[in-house]
């Protein structure tokens, strides 16, 4: 069904409205309540001639296509701005596995969640070059809260995984499990959890490189999805 958008959330005053600047492209999926442009609006009230700018919010969801360009003067409730096809629902990303050590440390994934936009980078480590050595700094990732934190600590037994020292939340920070979105939570799943174990072998570590799948969190630095590696 293609659903005719034209301006309506407006007083009695208001005659016509114009286009600012628009807030999504032509093509995108946009969901119903969702900001989708800025307009210009100007009314005379008892004299007085008086102007705002106001957001205009989709009535549904749906790949909009704008038939409007910027600086068009809009009649309230006549003038189609935009044109939405409802029949097009957007998919439910699936949350998978991505692990921080498969991550490389030249090519750090500045990873946009698809769920809420925001933008996390994510990296298997960073190396600190003093005049007496170089320094290793892992990421870990917090197991409840999500925020990252790096650490120089090696262990006796094996390959660090997690920290003894807890987040402030008081969750636990490894980085053999599964990565997700810090501000949603995004990809969380039941194995994001505290373990008493806090190392790995190198062959525990490298079965962990190649147990992923597809990475739906788009990467800036290739401009791609990661798409799913199979060993």
């Amino acid at each position: 069904m293609i659903f005719e958008m034209k301006f309506t959330q407006f007083s009695e005053y208001v005659t016509h409205v114009t286009i600012e600047t628009w807030l999504v492209n032509d093509g995108d999926f946009v969901k119903k309540g969702q900001s989708i442009a800025e307009v210009l609006v100007e009314w005379d009230e008892d004299g007085e001639d008086l102007e705002t700018t106001l957001e205009l919010d989709s009535e549904e969801s749906g790949i909009v296509k704008i038939l409007k360009e910027v600086g068009f003067c809009a009649e309230i409730d006549s003038d189609v701005v935009c044109l939405i096809d409802t029949s097009f629902k957007k998919p439910k990303p699936r949350p998978l596995k991505y692990f921080l050590p498969e991550i490389s440390p030249y090519s750090p994934i500045k990873a946009n969640c698809p769920s809420c936009q925001s933008t996390t980078n994510f990296s298997s480590h960073i190396r600190l070059n003093t005049s007496e050595r170089a320094i290793y700094l892992w990421y870990y990732q917090c197991q409840s809260c999500g925020k990252l934190e790096t650490s120089d600590e090696s262990h006796l037994d094996g390959i660090r995984v997690g920290l003894e020292n807890l987040c402030e939340c008081g969750g636990q920070f490894r980085r053999d499990k599964n990565i997700f979105c810090p501000s949603c939570k995004y990809r969380k799943s039941d194995e994001n959890k505290r373990e008493d174990k806090l190392y790995a072998t190198p062959e525990e570590l490298e079965s962990i490189k190649i147990s992923h799948g597809t990475e739906e969190m788009i990467s800036d630095h290739n401009d791609e999805n990661i798409e799913s590696k199979t060993s």
